[in-house]
């Protein structure tokens, strides 16, 4: 298997573990492996799991700028659902997070590993 195509596969489960952690209940989320997060700076888990995301995306061969956007809809996307959801809520400061990582994640890493 080639490396972009490793980052791809692990980019879409990746992301769709966001997904899916970002809209179940409290409960169910503290039966998971993350419950540990629940514990963490909020800012800090958002930011470190969208970093990643766009990592994830700019590894599989996903353009800077593209994997960023990506990031962000899919983190806007889902702080919007969380409007809908009784046992969630959304948070500017989620979105903040989330934008600031895909940020950090799909441009900032990419142009500092190109340096070195």
């Amino acid at each position: 298997m080639k490396l972009k195509q490793l980052f791809l596969a692990v980019a879409i489960i990746y992301s769709a573990a966001i997904v899916y952690y970002s809209l179940v209940t409290e409960e169910e989320f503290r039966k998971s492996p993350l419950e540990f997060t629940l514990k963490m700076d909020s800012f800090l888990v958002h930011l470190l799991a969208y970093l990643v995301l766009a990592v994830l995306w700019r590894g599989a061969g996903s353009a800077m700028l593209t994997s960023f956007i990506l990031a962000v809809a899919i983190g806007g996307s889902l702080e919007f659902t969380q409007l809908f959801l009784p046992f969630r809520s959304a948070s500017v400061m989620d979105f903040l997070a989330n934008s600031l990582g895909s940020f950090v994640g799909g441009v900032v890493v990419p142009v500092i590993k190109k340096k070195f």
